[in-house]
Formats: C-alpha cells, structure tokens, sequence
C-alpha cells in the first residue's frame, strides 16, 4: 500500500489471496481509486458516491485527530473509536483501514514512531502498526 499506492491493483499481479482483499476492501470501496493525477488513496467523500459508507468513518477520525490535535496519539486511540458504535470495525479491518485512512490524509497528518517525526509513512512504520 505504501510503496504501491500509484500503481493499478497496488502492484499486485494475479490472482493472489490479497488481490481478493484489494478487490474487495480497497477498489471496490473507492479507497484505491485513479485520479487525473494516477491512482492513490483517497478520502471516500471524493468520490461522487460511497456506496460502503466509509465517509461517516473518515469524519469521525479527522474529528478526532483534530479534537485531539494537541498531543500524540497512539493509533490505538483511532481503533478505539472505530470499534465502538455506530462503526464497529472488527479488529481484522482495523490495520488495513487505518493505513488506507494514513494514506489518504497523509497531507493532513504528521507522523511519529517511538516519538520521533517522519517526514513520510514507511513499510517499517506500517510493520509498527501491525506488530502493535
């Protein structure tokens, strides 16, 4: 997804387990979707429609992050929200969907891990994130 994100299916090639999860969690979503400028992550209210009503997820984090602007916040903090009602995100989603939120938003975002700023998401950071 990182590494990836300008290129059409994320770089997958074939039939592979996660093209099925791409299909399905990313493309079919709109998260994933080609733009004048190539395809990238993007917020599901750029789309004309969203059909998997992700948008309503999207304005709960960007209200929280900016509800919560003035320290760091664990992406623990981010599942949290997303489990609760009226969400409720199960856990297996959580990671896919909060690197795809990161992705999107990544202008809006600054980025620490084990309190240190970076300047870009990075595959390690995103292992951080799964391993936590």
């Amino acid at each position: 997804m990182v590494h990836n994100e300008r290129e059409p299916k994320l770089g997958i090639k074939g039939y592979p387990a996660e093209g099925g999860l791409y299909f399905s969690l990313l493309k079919e979503t709109g998260l994933h979707y080609e733009t004048a400028e190539g395809w990238r992550f993007v917020n599901p209210k750029a789309k004309a429609s969203d059909t998997s009503n992700l948008a309503p997820l999207w304005k709960a984090g960007r209200k929280w992050l900016i509800i919560n602007s003035g320290r760091i916040i664990p992406i623990s903090d981010l599942y949290e929200l997303w489990r609760k009602p009226p969400f409720g995100i199960k856990d297996g989603l959580l990671p896919l969907l909060s690197v795809a939120f990161m992705l999107s938003e990544h202008g809006a975002l600054a980025f620490y891990r084990q309190g240190v700023f970076r300047a870009e998401l990075s595959d390690l950071d995103i292992d951080y994130l799964i391993k936590n």
